[in-house]
């Protein structure tokens, strides 16, 4: 099980390090930090992210890392928690004047830790999530967006317990985002 975490860390990080380096072009704006507030069917969350410009353009790719507080609202799960996960956004970009309309399409997967009656904050079972969805994004001509998002996704414990058996949900996040 340990050689299986360490060659996921190491995958990551090649991963995250190969995004890094393509991202280096001439764009002035190839990163960004952003807030975003997300509900689902499941849990209500507020959270950051951090993205990498690859493409930009009339075609827009970018790689975001985000980490993400939760509060959990079912009826067999009621807790709190944090996520850390990994977006790839594929899109268009419109230029109107002061304004840039991207459209675009994201994949999700995370990992999410959380504590609920009973459990403890790193006891098993954790959650892989998985979203997938489109949205659109505002870019203003002082680097500075909004965005909405709609999909869908679910979750699957690393452990099944009667209280925890994976589960589908449809999911909203509003955020900001600035570009340096």
């Amino acid at each position: 099980m340990e050689s299986k975490k360490s060659f996921f860390i190491v995958v990551a990080f090649a991963l995250c390090c190969c995004q890094f380096l393509s991202s280096q072009e001439s764009d002035l704006k190839r990163f960004s930090f952003g807030g975003i507030w997300r509900a689902d069917g499941i849990r209500s969350s507020g959270g950051m992210e951090f993205g990498i410009t690859i493409s930009h353009g009339k075609f827009v790719a970018r790689n975001y890392v985000l980490a993400e507080g939760f509060g959990l609202r079912g009826e067999e799960l009621s807790g709190g928690g944090f996520s850390l996960s990994d977006k790839i956004q594929l899109g268009g970009k419109i230029d109107l004047g002061k304004v840039s309309v991207i459209t675009y399409g994201f994949a999700q997967i995370g990992w999410a830790a959380f504590a609920t009656v009973g459990k403890k904050m790193f006891a098993q079972p954790f959650l892989v999530e998985f979203l997938g969805g489109g949205g659109i994004e505002f870019l203003l001509e002082n680097n500075f967006s909004f965005m909405i998002e709609f999909g869908g996704g679910g979750y699957i414990p690393t452990k099944t317990t009667e209280e925890v058996n994976g589960s589908g949900f449809q999911v909203l996040v509003l955020g900001c985002r600035n570009y340096f």
